[in-house]
């Protein structure tokens, strides 16, 4: 029985890319401590049910929330599959909440494991800032038989403490950068989507209710406050992975009821099923923006550490792929991409575009036989093309970012998109390809110093050669030097001659902001 402090529940796993590991299923769970004053809700009432459903879900990893010193040990003795690691936060032995963590012991071998306080002196027992409690983060180092080496944090933020919860989201940021395993982070946060914390937060650890299409919940909310009559709709329970490592195959949470029809815990439990990814691939994001979410796609390089810099290619789709599947952006450039991403690591962000919007800001007017672009100088970008600037803003303020080699590129609609945002985004990219695309001329002034490779077919009757050769003649007389490439007889599909070109991919990443 190891017994140490372990908190927040980071789960870390070091693989070969040559090995298949299972998948890893994990819950956080808010079991609510033992009070008289929950009457017919308390414990004793529940205790039984609550293990139950757990050995029945049988999960790799299970950490709770607010367990005190006995029934930590009511659940140890009922879990017999199961050993944990945790201490109680109010003297670091038996006294205050743990923040336990359960692990399948025939599965998992605990390597190393500790905890820490939330507060200035994270080594010692304190009570953080402004915080109503003691709050501690236990984490531990896990090895299984197939040498997948993980780490688990499991915390708890405080419930009262504005300066308190602050400070501790960036605590738990510096984590990401601890060491160069895969992370998992998972805990009872005290805030929701809507909080600024949140945003700090999943600027750093990827919330995985946000990163699978495969989400089955009967609320989006995580804290029930025991209430029978009403739908939750706090979601302040989280499994966060770090970024660049993990597959999302599940998010599961759920109410969970007692045989009399009362909830198991004044929360619902968070339940993700989760793998290594062991090759480089694109993984499924979901960006909220002021209510409003935005698809997308992103691949990190498989040996991706978070110690290092990397820079970032941001694509813009065609209006043929717009949707809200976060697949159709794959069509076009994903490939190019993943074949290459050993050659020229990077951060690559694919977004997409929702149906019948735009990502410049242009009226279209389509003719028989002519299809004609009005850019327009809106003060504010569209829609969609403001949240992609959000998640690249957001992208950027990384600690692993090069800012030095930000890119951007698209096609045909993502093209027209690319030229708007390098006058909205000035000094932001070290170089663009925009392809078959058109923008807004006055605007060339602002992009001088950008280097720019433009690509179009010289029969293009979707989007003229004209739109790419006015930005092309404005960059010009701006004293700008862009490179200009037109395929002779080529219609609409220039991207696939671009692709193609023996340079596309070396050229882009030769260029560097000084």
């Amino acid at each position: 029985m190891v017994r140490n402090i372990l908190l927040v529940l980071i789960v870390c796993v070091k693989v070969s890319c040559y090995t298949q590991a299972q998948n890893i299923k994990v819950f956080s769970w808010n079991i609510r401590m033992d009070t008289k004053n929950d009457g017919v809700d308390q414990w004793t009432n529940r205790k039984k049910e609550l293990a139950n459903f757990v050995k029945n879900e049988n999960p790799d990893f299970f950490g709770i929330q607010e367990g005190l010193s006995h029934q930590v040990k009511y659940l140890e003795k009922k879990l017999k599959d199961y050993d944990y690691i945790g201490v109680g936060r109010d003297d670091g032995a038996q006294a205050g909440e743990f923040m336990a963590l359960f692990y399948k012991k025939k599965l998992w071998k605990p390597i190393k494991s500790g905890n820490f306080w939330l507060s200035d002196t994270p080594s010692q027992v304190s009570r953080g800032w402004d915080a109503a409690c003691h709050r501690i983060t236990t984490y531990g180092t896990f090895v299984n038989k197939g040498k997948d080496t993980i780490t688990v944090y499991n915390t708890h933020l405080d419930h009262q403490g504005v300066l308190a919860r602050t400070n501790s989201v960036t605590q738990l940021n510096q984590l990401i950068n601890e060491n160069k395993y895969p992370k998992i982070l998972m805990g009872d946060f005290n805030f929701n989507p809507q909080n600024q914390l949140y945003t700090n937060i999943s600027a750093i650890w990827s919330d995985s209710r946000l990163a699978t299409k495969n989400v089955k919940e009967s609320q989006e909310g995580t804290f029930n406050g025991f209430k029978t009559d009403l739908t939750p709709k706090e979601r302040i329970d989280y499994v966060f992975t770090d970024p660049a490592n993990w597959s999302i195959i599940q998010y599961k949470s759920a109410n969970v009821y007692s045989k009399n029809s009362r909830h198991l815990s004044d929360h619902n439990p968070v339940m993700v099923e989760l793998a290594l990814i062991k090759k480089s691939t694109f993984q499924y994001r979901w960006k909220v923006v002021d209510y409003d979410t935005l698809p997308f796609r992103v691949m990190y390089p498989l040996d991706f550490d978070p110690n290092k810099k990397y820079p970032v290619v941001l694509f813009l789709h065609g209006a043929g792929e717009r949707g809200n599947d976060n697949e159709r952006q794959l069509i076009h450039g994903a490939k190019l991409f993943q074949d290459s991403i050993h050659s020229y690591q990077a951060i690559y962000i694919l977004p997409q575009c929702r149906a019948g919007s735009y990502w410049a800001s242009v009226d279209v007017n389509r003719t028989p036989g002519n299809n004609i672009f009005a850019f327009r100088d809106d003060v504010n970008p569209t829609k969609d093309l403001g949240n992609v600037i959000d998640v690249l803003n957001t992208t950027i303020k990384l600690p692993y970012i090069d800012e030095r080699r930000i890119y951007v590129g698209g096609l045909s609609m993502g093209g027209m998109g690319t030229w708007e945002l390098l006058w909205r985004l000035p000094n932001t990219f070290a170089a663009a390809t925009p392809i078959c695309g058109g923008g807004l001329e006055s605007k060339a002034f602002m992009m001088v110093n950008v280097p720019i490779w433009t690509f179009h077919g010289s029969t293009d009757d979707v989007v003229g050669l004209k739109y790419s050769q006015q930005m092309v003649d404005a960059l010009y007389l701006n004293n700008g030097k862009p490179k200009f490439t037109v395929y002779p007889g080529v219609g609409h599909d220039s991207w696939t001659k671009a692709f193609a070109e023996k340079d596309f991919l070396k050229w882009i990443f030769d260029q560097r902001k000084d």
